[in-house]
């Protein structure tokens, strides 16, 4: 029976109601589109019409899931990762496939980076490796994608085919718009949904993605399972549709596009506006389908002109995003040679020629920006050009082919035709992006030479390159349009005569091929006079290049951008003075001298000696070049020099030397090269070994022009001292630096140095000093007159510039001439030399030295001249040498010069000491003032001989001069420490004392985040700890209290006088600023520093006091306040000195809600300071074992006794001065009043000493001592729910329960005083150890400073943390069970529980906790100090942990930093309201910010002072297993180190201000 029978065999009345469902035609589905709108429901709807099967069930039955690409595009702003093992440039991993995908664990390298662009996952595809997949995408591949699509029958994939046609079609009919139209937002949103649905679909089948992209191309898109995808083997679909099906009428079969070409991608791609909308669809298929990418590059390269000619903003959109897909991948290689007929090299070329110059010279060649028409936008595909030649087959393909290499160098030249009608600045956008295309360029031939020099088989073919290359850039160059030349001093010069200036018609902007040359000449390393030789290089040309480079050098310096931070220029500037090299190779010295003062005098300096020498520094540097595309170590620790001899440059500038130093990365710069000759750590690098300042180039000329004259007198500066350290004279002129040997093709650089031409320039610039009536000189060069006119032209002739090159001559003389000479050449010369000095002056003119010997710097400087000193002086005889001895003569005036002129003489006389030796004798010494001991300008110019008259009515009538006293320093600034100073006593300006007037105290008041993160972290760890098993309602009542009620840094208001002394103690100290008053010790009288302070005026600060240094000359410590010294009285002075610092200290924590010229004391308030300063000192004086590498380490103090015992003075000195203020008395003082329960005993008991002065302060301390007993008894009871659960609302049962306990645990059955339990005794001990360290701080206050001793302490770090100590000394007894029953008697404690059981609840918002919770603060524990949130021991599993701390709530961006203090993520932007500044006050951590980077091993510290951000800078808290600290994600193999925690934790928690930790980062 078959199978079709059971169907024939049924009752009519059944076959009937079997039907075959037609399926959709086009306009049928496109009505449902339009009349049911767009969206995912309607799309599957269509999808099940025409396949008759839901979606669902076509997934389920032909599942691909596993071989779909990952396509995880992010709702908002998330991490991706790119591993360099794994994926090619521009592809990315998602965090999950990341992870996954374990690439941290197999020691990839990778970068992280933010996507917040639509950036897709392509985990899966083929931009990334297949190895390098995650576990759920390790199905995606051509075999296995193939494999799936063979299960799907025909019939299906039939229609699947047909229903993306159709879809495809509705977006081809809405996105073909008329020209100049754009498409609509009702359309562009169904072209939104429409593609939402296709990426949904392409993370869930593979399968659906190739059809679609098939239907797409119109195309087959199989590979073979032999060999690759082939562009020219085009396959069609074999999936037709009847006519009937697309218009309902009968016909033959048809497909649907009816566009140019047979498919949509054709289509897209001829119409620009089409393209523009559905790209982003198009792109969903690039990156889900390997054949649909070559298809898709083959179509934009066909239209390549066409979209790229116009360059509007759609063109260059489309241009970037297609850019980006191909960009880094091996796919457009392809395209590089011959796999196709559209060679992406030739139409890149060919359209920047064609179509870019031409339209961006009018923005160079017009002075009316009115006549510029169109906007051009910027892009451009060079970029990829240096990359793509990196591949060896594409580098030789190009090399090989003579057409692109003539098009590649057209390209190059009509760069040339950029000149300007006037002045362009060179850091426009425009320019900029011109200079930048100009080093693809340049990048290409490098690449290209470099790729081939590395393939060992490629030799013949990098031979035959380099000589086609050098024809063809020869042959570029002379064409070139060259300038009006003319016939003079016996060579072709531009212009008619010197001084004829040049116009900015004749200064092109750009010039690359000169670069290309340069480029190509370091890396071949051909002689220069090849070029010449045998490729016919004119002298003519070559004039032109150098007068090309000097013009645009002297007119328009460099590119660099003014707004730029990068301190150094660009390569540009190498190039160009290697070309100069190359010129002066070339043309010899004096052609080339002649071309250089021919462009020197036709431009204008504008009468500013500065300009003068900077353009004539470019001849030195000429000289003293050192081109290079792979710099050795030497060279690049050269460069990196220049820079930490400024002591300007953190360790993050130098990063910015990578602009010159070709091949090296910012991280190699830094990690590699700078520790091993400058100082560690992230602050101001400085040498390490003294003797590289030999490396010095006072004319070093690759600083940015920002930043070039900052960096240069900074170096000098440094120069000086370094000298000064040697005892040598600071004020001579450096000497030229020790440099690499140039190589054998530039030794024309050395003949120059040692020709007669040029010793005859320096002739002439240095006679004019000496002799100012000086004329010319007998058989004088060409050049006399003009530089004589020239040098007259500005103020200060550049006569060290000139002393400079004598001495590089020499220098040049020493190392190439003399070291090359033979014996017998020797003695030859020596001859002729002593046959000179037995001559007169006059056989000294005509002398010849023998022929036999080559011109070097000694005959030279033996020349000697007929001079003309005008008709007084006459005519005299005159040789270099007579001027070097002249200015020694004249050697006060002309003291700098000495260094240059006995360089030069040491050399004559390590030639010939015989010699030479008369002058060794016959110059005089060189006197030069002492300057071993530098007068401080800012104190002793400006202080001495002042006079300051005292306010004591008795000192009024004396007058105090002033003795400043300054220190004598080798280093201009003084090695930072630790260490503080003992206290003098005495003015440190006048060092008069007191009976000269009141000294005061300078201080500095700042933020301390030390006592709010100890409260914060004390009631977090009670309300969050579940190890104590504590009733859930006392830990809300901990937090809903402290968060809610308190409100931590959260005061709005100024507080009246009126108000309550409990609501001060209770929530306004908690509620202000957390703040810490420090002093470095140091005294003034408030007179002296007015008068210093006006001579040496601080910086002003608008929002707080101006801070000043301290005076004291080596102290140099910030101070913002003053603290009166001495004993309190009813003087004007000392009232007004006291209300200036009572003032001054509430301004600080009321800022932003008082007026700083109406500040005002509040002298209720005035406690707090006194109050936190000692809470403070109480915590960073602890010992303890946080942070520590083992548990074996020892304990360890926080800060040294020395500073415990300075900043213990400075507390007593503000106890002292703050007990005068003049308070109200109170009606109720807050340890009695009824909210004292809420208040912390420390606070409510020392307040009232300070509110009651009158009252015996121990019996009040006592009280709060009692107070804290019963406090931490009361949470002894709660802990251990001594009190039931359900009966703490009984007032009765709690207390009885509570007393009992209270004598169970105290005493025995006879009544009699027991010992607590080991464990129990240690936790009260814990507990109670820091309220008896505050209370004998407190005690110590009371003392008189006259009664205090420097060196025996009545407290001291060690006796307070010895609890047993403490005991005795401040109770006098030696137990805790002692302690507890003298203070905490049972009637006290009865009496106690009643008050307490009774009291009113503070906040409403407490009112349903039970009283006998009520009480705040828990108490704290000596062992547990505020600390950093727990970093992961592995820095891998903190950056996986650290990826997830989520988006900024402001800008929405994810959040780069963890803060060490709270945990939280932070968003990296500054200006962000939720960026790391604003979080260093949202979570009291001011005024230390440590950030942790969640994408680097990096550390950030924020800085600020007065609520003001001053600096950051980065360090490391992991590090490698050398222990070394490393800045990016090159090994993630890192260990956090306790060590480097603690460095920090400690300045955290004991900076006295917040330069303390400037001073001790690198320690």
């Amino acid at each position: 029976m078959s199978f079709f029978s059971g169907f024939f065999s049924k009752p009519e009345e059944k076959l009937t109601s079997f039907q075959v469902t037609k399926t959709p035609s086009f306009e049928e589905f496109k009505k449902i589109l339009k009349d049911d709108g767009i969206s995912d429901e309607t799309i599957e709807d269509l999808f099940e019409k025409m396949t008759l099967m839901p979606l669902d069930s076509f997934l389920e039955k032909y599942p691909s899931k596993d071989s779909s690409k990952c396509q995880h595009i992010p709702t908002k702003p998330e991490w991706f990762y790119s591993c360099k093992n794994c994926c090619n440039e521009a592809n990315y991993y998602c965090r999950p496939c990341f992870f996954d995908g374990k690439h941290i664990e197999k020691g990839h390298s990778f970068t992280m980076l933010e996507n917040s662009i639509g950036r897709v996952c392509d985990c899966g595809g083929e931009g990334i490796k297949t190895e390098g997949y995650c576990t759920k995408h390790t199905k995606s591949n051509e075999k296995i994608k193939r494999e799936l699509m063979n299960k799907i029958p025909s019939f299906v994939k039939k229609d699947v085919h047909i229903f993306f046609r159709y879809l495809l079609q509705y977006l081809q009919s809405i996105s073909t718009l008329p020209p100049n139209k754009t498409i609509s937002e009702e359309l562009k949103e169904e072209t939104i949904l429409i593609g939402g649905w296709f990426i949904m679909i392409s993370s869930i089948s593979s399968s659906l993605v190739h059809m679609a992209a098939e239907e797409i191309a119109s195309r087959v898109l199989d590979s073979p399972e032999t060999g690759e995808f082939k562009l020219s083997e085009h396959k069609s679909l074999p999936y037709k549709i009847d006519l009937h099906t697309m218009s309902g009428s009968s016909g033959s079969d048809i497909q649907p596009f009816t566009s140019k070409g047979s498919n949509l991608l054709s289509f897209l791609f001829s119409n620009i506006n089409s393209l523009h909308v559905l790209l982003p669809l198009v792109i969903i298929f690039y990156d889900n389908h390997q054949n649909f990418k070559l298809v898709v590059i083959e179509e934009f390269l066909k239209n390549y002109t066409n979209l790229f000619k116009t360059r509007d903003s759609i063109s260059t959109d489309i241009s970037i995003k297609m850019s980006t897909l191909y960009c880094g991948n091996n796919l457009i290689s392809k395209f590089c040679t011959d796999y196709s007929k559209h060679n992406y090299l030739e139409l890149v070329l060919r359209a920047h020629k064609n179509y870019y110059v031409p339209l961006l010279l009018p923005f160079y060649q017009t002075s009316n920006p009115e006549d510029i028409k169109k906007e051009v936008m910027l892009q451009t595909d060079l970029e990829n050009f240096p990359k793509l030649m990196k591949v060896l087959h594409v580098a030789k393909y190009f090399a090989a082919d003579e057409e692109k290499l003539d098009l590649f160098f057209e390209l190059a030249g009509s760069y040339h035709q950029f000149t300007t009608l006037e002045y362009i600045d060179p850091s426009i956008s425009t320019c900029k992006f011109l200079l930048n295309t100009e080093h693809y360029l340049v990048n290409t031939i490098r690449a290209v030479l470099t790729t081939l020099t590395e393939d060992k088989e490629s030799k013949k073919l990098l031979e035959s390159t380099i000589d086609i290359m050098a024809e063809k850039l020869v042959a570029k160059i002379m064409k070139l349009k060259k300038r009006k030349m003319t016939d003079r001093c016996g060579m072709m010069l531009e212009h008619a005569d010197f001084f004829e200036n040049f116009t900015y018609a004749e200064i092109p902007v750009h010039f690359p091929l000169f670069r290309i040359l340069s480029a190509f000449l370091i890396l071949s390393g051909m002689d220069p006079m090849d070029l010449k030789t045998k490729y016919y290089l004119t002298d003519v040309d070559v004039t032109e290049m150098v007068t090309t480079i000097l013009l645009f050098r002297f007119c328009y310096v460099t590119y660099d951008v003014t707004t730029s931070t990068e301190n150094i220029t660009d390569i540009s500037l190498m190039y160009d003075l290697h070309l100069l090299q190359v010129g002066l190779c070339l043309l010899g010295t004096k052609k080339f001298l002649l071309v250089f003062f021919n462009t020197l005098s036709s431009i204008s300096h504008g009468n500013n000696s500065k300009v003068f020498v900077d353009n004539l520094s470019l001849l030195i540097s000429t000289f003293q070049a050192r081109a290079t595309l792979s710099p050795n170590k030497t060279q690049v620790f050269y460069h990196l020099y220049q820079g930490a001899m400024s002591g300007l440059f953190f360790k993050v500038h130098f990063r910015s030397f990578d602009m010159i130093l070709a091949g090296l990365t910012e991280t190699d710069i830094c990690e590699k090269y700078l520790d091993e000759f400058t100082t560690p750590g992230e602050s101001e690098k400085q040498l390490l070994d003294p003797t590289n300042w030999k490396y010095y180039d006072r004319y070093y000329p690759y600083f940015s022009l920002n930043y070039r004259d900052l960096i240069g007198s900074n170096c000098l500066k440094k120069y000086k001292l370094y000298k000064e350290s040697l005892g040598l004279p600071s004020n001579l002129n450096p000497l030229p630096p020790q440099l690499e040997q140039l190589p054998s093709q530039l030794s024309g650089v050395y003949s120059a140095l040692n020709d007669q031409y040029l010793f005859q320039v320096i002739f002439i610039v240095l006679v004019a000093p000496l002799y100012p009536t000086f004329i010319g000189y007998e058989n004088s060069i060409e050049l006399q007159p003009v530089i004589k006119r020239l040098f007259s032209s500005v103020p200060n002739p550049p006569i060290v510039e000139f002393f400079y090159i004598l001495t590089l001559s020499f220098k040049s003389f020493k190392e190439q001439f003399l070291s090359g000479l033979q014996d017998s050449e020797k003695l030859e010369l020596q001859q002729s030399l002593q046959e000179y000095f037995k001559l007169d002056v006059q056989g000294k003119y005509t002398f010849k030295f023998q022929s036999t010997i080559k011109e070097n710097a000694i005959t030279h400087l033996l020349q000697v001249y007929n001079v003309d000193l005008g008709e007084t002086n006459g005519k005299v005889m005159l040789s270099l040498l007579d001027l070097l001895l002249k200015f020694k003569d004249k050697i006060s005036s002309h003291v700098h010069h000495t260094s240059s002129i006995d360089y030069v003489f040491d050399i004559l006389y390590e030639f010939d000491s015989e010699i030479f030796k008369q002058f060794k004798t016959s110059i005089s010494p060189v006197v030069v003032e002492n300057t071993t001991t530098t007068p401080s300008p800012n104190v002793e110019d400006s202080l001495k001989e002042l006079t300051i008259k005292d306010g004591d009515d008795e000192a009024k009538k004396d007058e105090v001069k002033v003795d400043v006293k300054v220190d004598v320093k080798v280093e201009e600034e003084e090695k930072e420490t630790t260490t503080t100073e003992v206290p003098t006593k005495n003015c440190v300006i006048c060092e008069k004392g007191e009976e000269t007037g009141r000294l005061h105290s300078m201080a500095y008041i700042d933020l301390s985040s030390v006592v709010f993160q100890n409260s914060s972290q004390n009631s977090f760890y009670y309300a969050k700890d579940t190890k104590s098993d504590y009733d859930p309602r006392y830990q809300e009542f901990i937090e809903t209290f402290f968060l809610t009620d308190i409100k931590p840094g959260s005061v709005q208001f100024v507080p009246y006088k009126d108000d309550p002394a409990a609501f001060f103690a209770c929530y306004l100290f908690q509620r202000c600023p957390s703040t810490y008053i420090s002093s470095c010790g140091h005294n003034v009288h408030k007179k002296c520093l007015d008068m210093y302070n006006r001579v040496n005026p601080p910086p002003a600060n608008s929002l707080f006091n101006n801070t000043y240094k301290c005076a004291k000359v080596g102290c140099g410590r910030e101070c913002d306040i003053l603290i009166p010294l001495g004993k309190p009285d009813q003087s004007i002075d000392y009232k007004s000195s006291t209300n200036e610092l009572f003032s001054t200290m509430c301004y600080f924590d009321f800022l932003a809600l008082m007026e700083k010229e109406n500040r005002y004391s509040i002298d209720k308030y005035l406690w707090k300071f006194v109050l936190q300063n000692i809470e403070t000192l109480e915590l960073k004086s602890r010992l303890t074992t946080l942070y520590n590498e083992s548990e074996d380490d020892p304990e360890y103090y926080l800060m040294s006794e020395e500073e415990f015992q300075n900043e213990l003075l400075t507390t007593s000195r503000l106890f002292n001065v703050v007990m005068t203020a003049d308070v109200e008395p109170e009606p109720v003082l807050p340890i009695y009043d009824e909210s004292t329960f809420f208040i912390d005993p420390f606070t409510s008991s020392s307040y009232s000493v300070f509110l009651a002065p009158t009252e015996h302060p121990v019996e009040l301390l006592f009280k709060g001592l009692a107070s804290y007993l019963f406090n931490v008894f009361l949470h002894y009871c709660i802990k251990e729910d001594i009190v039931p659960r359900e009966s703490v609302d009984n007032p009765i049962i709690a207390s009885k329960l509570i007393l009992e306990e209270y004598n169970d645990l105290f005493f025995d059955d006879k009544g009699e005083l027991k010992e607590l339990d080991d464990e129990l005794y240690l936790e009260f001990e814990n507990q109670i150890h820091p309220y008896l360290r505050k209370l004998l701080i407190f005690n110590n206050l009371y003392k008189s400073e006259s009664l205090k001793s420097p060196t025996t302490f009545d407290i001291s770090l060690d006796l307070l943390s010895n609890f047993g100590e403490c005991l005795k000394l401040l109770v006098k007894c030696d137990s805790l069970e002692v302690l507890f029953t003298k203070f905490v008697s049972k009637d006290y404690l009865e009496l106690s529980l009643g008050f307490f059981m009774k009291k009113k609840k503070v906040s409403a918002n407490i009112s349903h906790i039970p009283q006998l919770y009520c009480t705040y603060p828990p108490p704290q524990q000596y062992d547990t100090l505020p600390q950093f949130f727990e970093m992961e021991t592995s820095f891998a599993t903190a950056l996986e942990e650290n990826t997830l701390a989520g988006n900024c709530v402001t800008c929405k961006k994810v959040s780069k930093m963890i803060c060490l203090v709270c945990g939280a993520g932070i968003c990296p932007t500054s200006t962000c309201k939720s960026g790391p500044i604003t979080h260093l006050y949202s979570c009291e951590s001011a005024p230390i910010g440590y950030y942790q980077q969640v994408s680097s091993p990096s550390l950030y510290v924020y800085l600020t002072k007065h609520s003001v951000f001053t600096r950051s800078f980065s360090t490391s808290v992991y590090l490698d297993k050398d222990g070394k600290k490393p800045f990016d994600l090159s090994d993630c193999n890192l260990t956090l180190s306790k060590n480097e925690l603690k460095k920090l934790y400690i300045n955290w928690m004991n900076h006295t201000n917040s330069e303390f930790l400037l001073k001790n980062k690198n320690k």
